[in-house]
């Protein structure tokens, strides 16, 4: 494919470029439906409770801490890592396949505790997968795509996603508007499920570069001796505090919809929202891609961090103030929030890559998500409780204070271990 030739001269990695390209395109185009206003939406119409969203996806996150912990056992050490990955996109179809039936099976199915009860079960079918995927994705892109063009092809691929998505976005507060409910969600389902089936099988096409690849595949031990290994590592130790408080802040920025729209936030707001995650994503990849690959990813998450907070409280006053309509200063606040959620996701991994071992980064990836996934699981758990019992002021503070941590830390951190690499 030599329209990449501009990014590398080798045919090989200019092919692994044009099929990752394509699989990461259509996968973040589905993480931006799947994960957007309108499950929140889905579920706020669903009659879900604060504490049903927060326990929803509890069995997802169990399972998801577990499969990661023992990912870290074989991530590093198999062979055909792109058929893994892409039979792993396939097996998360299940989620929103389980939507859609709920979307248009019997009335039964719309009712709140037993959509309640088949969103729990296919979450815990599919969502440990989404969990190894992550783990695995960072082995084959390390072993397919040279370093020094990551920065650049994140760049490319989350503005092309974000200019598809933006297209498909622009549907949404249409079809919410002048869709009786289900059918509005379910042309968002079946959108999701599209993309997913492309993203697998583009991935099928992707080769690891033979300069990358390992002579041969590391030594298979337990994955409790490799979890040892793994945290005993300093890049380990010193990092890990600021991505346990990331897993902890993150819980609000689930629950921002939900609170919106029992506030009295309309559907085609909502519509709104989904329409300018593409938007967001196509400016947070394009400035995470080139200012990482200019300044480091380390430097940018203090100012990232901080902006997202802003989004995230701002965002509970969108009935409150007086300058906008309730709709737009909504749509503005959730677009920052978002931008910001989507410039942190790209640049943590870059910082991770810049610092960590290269024959350990599948080791290092599944423990860092295993941690995560408890921390993330928990937060969205007690978010949701609280939610139910406090103001929401409160919990998108304690919230918000974390995520300001964190970036503080994940800069320290990077400067620390850059000046002992130098030393």
């Amino acid at each position: 494919m030599k329209i990449f030739s501009f990014l590398t001269k080798n045919p090989q990695e200019q092919r692994n470029i044009g099929f990752a390209g394509g699989s990461d395109i259509c996968r973040t185009v589905y993480a931006q439906l799947q994960l957007g206003p309108f499950t929140q939406a889905f579920k706020v119409e669903l009659g879900f409770s604060y504490t049903q969203m927060g326990v929803c996806g509890t069995p997802a996150w169990l399972l998801g801490f577990i499969m990661t912990f023992f990912s870290s056992f074989f991530a590093d050490k198999i062979s055909k890592r792109a058929l893994a990955v892409s039979l792993m996109l396939f097996i998360t179809l299940i989620g929103p396949l389980a939507d859609l039936a709920i979307a248009l099976g019997p009335d039964i199915l719309r009712q709140t505790n037993v959509a309640f009860y088949i969103q729990m079960t296919a979450a815990a079918i599919s969502a440990p997968f989404m969990s190894l995927y992550a783990v695995f994705i960072t082995t084959l892109y390390i072993r397919a795509i040279h370093n020094n063009i990551r920065g650049r092809y994140i760049a490319m691929t989350g503005m092309t996603s974000g200019i598809i998505g933006f297209g498909l976005g622009m549907l949404a507060p249409f079809a919410l508007k002048h869709l009786t409910f289900p059918y509005g969600y379910v042309c968002w389902i079946g959108a999701i499920i599209v993309f997913q089936s492309l993203s697998g099988l583009f991935m099928l096409k992707v080769t690891e570069l033979p300069d990358l690849a390992e002579a041969k595949l590391p030594p298979k031990i337990s994955p409790f001796k490799n979890f040892a290994n793994v945290v005993k590592l300093r890049e380990f130790r010193i990092l890990m505090p600021a991505n346990i408080l990331r897993g902890f802040g993150d819980g609000a920025g689930g629950a921002i919809i939900a609170v919106a729209m029992k506030q009295g936030l309309n559907t085609e707001a909502v519509g709104w929202s989904t329409a300018v995650l593409p938007v967001a994503a196509f400016c947070a990849t394009g400035i995470v891609g080139v200012c990482s690959d200019k300044f480091g990813a380390g430097k940018l998450l203090p100012i990232i961090n901080t902006l997202l907070v802003v989004g995230l409280i701002g965002s509970l006053f969108c009935m409150k103030q007086t300058l906008l309509s309730s709709s737009t200063f909504f749509v503005l606040c959730y677009f920052l929030w978002f931008m910001m959620a989507q410039m942190e996701a790209n640049a943590i991994p870059l910082v991770h890559y810049d610092v960590v071992p290269t024959e350990v980064i599948g080791a290092f990836t599944g423990v860092r998500l295993f941690c995560l996934n408890v921390t993330m699981g928990l937060s969205g758990m007690l978010v949701g409780f609280a939610l139910d019992h406090t103001k929401a002021i409160i919990v998108f503070a304690v919230c918000g204070a974390l995520k300001i941590i964190a970036g503080l830390l994940f800069y320290a951190s990077v400067v620390m271990l850059k000046h002992t690499k130098k030393a």
